[in-house]
């Protein structure tokens, strides 16, 4: 598996699900890597390669740096769009 086998949206949902265990800011962007390379089997390397193209993409947004993470209205909305049943509250990834 390389970068583009990780999708955007296994991204989102990593972002997401980071915000619902309550992650504290200094944290969160490890723990997103730690989730997506538990999800996909990926190297470190390859997980946070994935999550930069989502920054560059405008569905993940960390501000100044990597201790913020949150979705985008636009990667809430991809999240909803492909998780049938269990809608994203818009305050899980904000």
């Amino acid at each position: 598996m390389a970068t583009k086998d990780i999708s955007s949206i296994t991204v989102c949902r990593c972002v997401a699900q980071m915000h619902r265990q309550g992650i504290k800011p200094g944290w969160r962007f490890d723990r997103v890597v730690e989730l997506l390379a538990a999800e996909t089997g990926e190297a470190r390397k390859v997980c946070e390669a994935a999550i930069n193209r989502e920054i560059r993409k405008g569905l993940v947004e960390w501000g100044i740096g990597f201790s913020i993470g949150w979705l985008t209205h636009e990667g809430i909305a991809l999240l909803e769009k492909n998780e049938g049943e269990d809608k994203v509250n818009a305050n899980d990834g904000l």
